[in-house]
């Protein structure tokens, strides 16, 4: 299937952002093979090779690039068109909304997702999709930690935050993976419009990752390289977005599986409360009196606590359960009816 595609003549800047207001925005098909989507900021030096290293076809199936321009104050836009791209002016601000804005606009069978920055690959796209095309996956995974990359490519900080993230979610949704935080990925368009997105940041990865897991999507993951990013300088601050990333998996984990995540805090609890507790009992067992009444206050309060804190992941993983009761059931009877009355 061709790509046809034509310009709407629209500003999607028109509320104050005078340095795009000479910018038009190309509107995509209706219906595309494959999208590959390309959240940019100020990469004019970079999104020309990333754009000309992506395949035109992959395995029969035509591959569609989407540049989404979030506000650059450089030449990125006309460095995409002069590459052959499609530009879509963001509205809002971030890569998480840049993504959502793009799946929004177009409607694709696959969608691959790479930055603008040069770091990865676009010669390896073929590597990452082709699982999907195959029918073998539903999410695939570019991963920078099974492939090659470049010395320095990765800071330090970034490497163990990335490794703690893995950890993370391994224990909270009993699966593993070695590049969570990986920019570099596709997944079917049926898919990823039954995943529910609200990030609007970097943590896009994370949310997508965590909703096809708990959604038992068939995830892989494929070794990719990795190389150092050129030109301008990274726009990851590593305390401030990690800390968003933990928070993120911490939220979602406690929307997917609050029993456990309530489960973490109410062991807490039992763990300290432990102590008073055994104090009480010895003075009791010993002395056949209690001494120290505080203790039993105190023993008594955290116990409570955390039969309360199980209590409260039952129910809300009663809740949970029921959303997704209710979602499967939507969705099962939009199926059915779409079947029963195609377009």
């Amino acid at each position: 299937m061709r790509c046809k595609f034509f310009s709407s003549g629209l500003d999607a800047h028109s509320e104050g952002q005078s340095f795009q207001s000479n910018r038009r925005v190309s509107v995509p098909p209706a219906k595309c093979d494959v999208c590959i989507i390309i959240p940019t900021l100020n990469e004019a030096q970079s999104i020309g090779r990333v754009i000309s290293s992506l395949p035109k076809r992959v395995m029969g199936k035509a591959v569609y690039v989407l540049v989404v321009d979030g506000h650059s104050r450089d030449a990125t836009v006309e460095a995409a068109r002069a590459g052959g791209a499609e530009v879509l002016l963001q509205k809002s601000v971030g890569k998480g909304a840049a993504m959502k804005e793009a799946v929004q606009t177009m409607n694709a069978d696959v969608y691959g997702f790479i930055d603008g920055d040069g770091t990865y690959d676009g010669n390896e796209f073929e590597h990452i999709i082709a699982p999907i095309l195959r029918n073998e996956a539903d999410m695939v995974v570019g991963s920078r930690f099974l492939g090659k990359m470049e010395k320095g490519a990765v800071t330090r900080l970034n490497r163990v935050g990335n490794r703690l993230f893995n950890m993370m979610i391994k224990y909270a949704l009993g699966q593993r993976f070695s590049d969570i935080l990986s920019g570099y990925r596709a997944i079917k368009g049926e898919n990823l419009r039954q995943l529910a997105l609200f990030s609007d940041g970097f943590e896009i990865e994370i949310e997508t990752t965590v909703e096809a897991v708990v959604r038992k999507l068939r995830i892989a993951e494929v070794p990719i390289a990795y190389s150092k990013r050129k030109g301008t300088p990274s726009k990851l601050r590593p305390l401030e977005d990690g800390a968003r990333m933990a928070r993120a998996i911490l939220f979602l984990v406690m929307n997917t599986r609050p029993l456990f995540f309530f489960a973490i805090f109410a062991a807490l609890f039992f763990l300290i409360g432990a102590y008073p507790t055994s104090l009480v009992l010895y003075e009791k067992l010993s002395t056949g009196e209690v001494l120290h009444i505080p203790s039993v206050v105190l023993a008594s309060l955290l116990l409570t606590t955390g039969i309360l804190v199980v209590f409260f992941g039952l129910l809300a993983e009663l809740m949970v359960n029921m959303r997704r009761r209710l979602e499967y059931t939507i969705e099962t009877y939009g199926r059915v009816a779409g079947a029963k009355h195609p377009e």
